[in-house]
């Protein structure tokens, strides 16, 4: 009980900056969400959406300046298109993450192959209207916020 015992885990990541810049979930939220966009301490507590350049199951591309998928959920094992053929019927909970450090918040994109979003993909509401009712949150973006 009072040995240190090794583990294959590995350590997480330490953060190249202690900022990264934060951005509303849909400029037309920004009331809500307080600004449009602010820095961020890596320890803060904010929503996660992800992002990916090529195509995922589910996963939507908003606009020609958004990139290929984006999306506030997590990818999940989707087996019917909906009614409307823009979404998949998925079993099983959401795979949000309403609360997050920046470490947490990029380990939580890359551990289902995606990366976080860029402020200027957030500011280009790439990932507005895509699940987790992030619409009104802060978002962690990669952009850090240089010394």
């Amino acid at each position: 009980d009072e040995d240190l015992i090794w583990t294959s885990s590995p350590a997480p990541p330490v953060p190249a900056f202690k900022q990264y810049m934060v951005v509303c979930g849909n400029s037309a939220n920004v009331a809500d969400c307080g600004d449009n966009y602010t820095a961020a301490n890596i320890s803060e507590l904010h929503e996660v959406a992800c992002c990916s350049d090529i195509y995922l199951a589910g996963w939507d591309n908003m606009s020609a300046t958004c990139p290929y998928a984006a999306r506030s959920a997590a990818p999940l094992q989707c087996t019917t298109r909906g009614p409307n053929k823009n979404s998949e019927s998925c079993q099983g909970a959401t795979a949000c993450n309403d609360a997050a450090t920046f470490v947490q918040a990029k380990m939580f994109c890359e551990s289902v192959g995606t990366r976080l979003c860029t402020m200027d993909e957030l500011l280009n509401d790439c990932t507005a209207s895509t699940g987790c009712a992030h619409d009104a949150d802060l978002l962690w973006s990669s952009t850090p916020v240089l010394p």
